[in-house]
């Protein structure tokens, strides 16, 4: 249940507005020593991506992407962690941000926790309240419209920390960058092969207000 009355309709609208993200290049980025010393940063904890085919609205199936994770919060104050996590691929040059698709949510949970003691939560619900110190929570990132053919994409997981940069009126905040390679075996859909090839943080610009 989303606080302060919003709909989840519009908890969803406001949570991928703050999760924008910015294609800015590499060379753009703030070298090392321009990076400012984030106060702090949540343990962030994942399961290999997976795709998985779900029903769609026409009645047909559709091919949905996620991530399962799992945050904690070992500082010792309660942190808000409003997730902002989207996939670039090698097959687009845009980056796909996690939808907030609740009846897509309960197919994955039927698969991934179906006794519901895991208690996974989507980009709505993992923000609707702060973690207090030492609990963790499980969420789900969802992508759609991903290329089939992907075979190299990076997932970037902003949101774990209040580590930023701002220089000449732009910000640039710490994010988690996930870079993985992909096999398809035609003759096992569903069964995609995902290797994890990096992972590391860095810093991405943060959407600018438009004037």
């Amino acid at each position: 249940m989303v606080r302060h009355g919003l709909s989840r309709a519009m908890a969803c609208v406001l949570v991928v507005f703050v999760g924008a993200f910015a294609l800015a290049t590499e060379n753009d980025a703030p070298k090392p020593d321009q990076k400012k010393r984030d106060t702090w940063t949540l343990d962030f904890k994942w399961q290999s991506p997976k795709t998985i085919k779900v029903r769609a609205a026409d009645g047909g199936q559709t091919t949905i992407w996620y991530l399962r994770y799992a945050v904690t919060n070992n500082t010792p104050e309660a942190r808000h962690f409003v997730p902002a996590l989207g996939l670039s691929s090698d097959k687009s040059n845009t980056l796909s941000l996690d939808k907030c698709l609740p009846a897509v949510a309960e197919q994955i949970r039927a698969v991934e926790d179906p006794t519901g003691n895991v208690d996974l939560r989507d980009t709505v619900t993992i923000s609707s309240s702060r973690i207090p110190p030492g609990k963790t929570v499980h969420g789900l990132a969802v992508w759609d419209a991903i290329d089939p053919a992907t075979a190299r994409f990076t997932i970037y997981a902003r949101g774990l920390s209040n580590g930023h940069v701002v220089e000449k009126g732009r910000t640039w905040r710490k994010t988690l960058e996930l870079k993985f390679e992909r096999s398809v075996d035609p003759k096992r859909p569903g069964k995609d092969e995902i290797r994890l090839i990096a992972e590391e943080w860095v810093y991405r610009e943060a959407p600018r207000k438009k004037e």
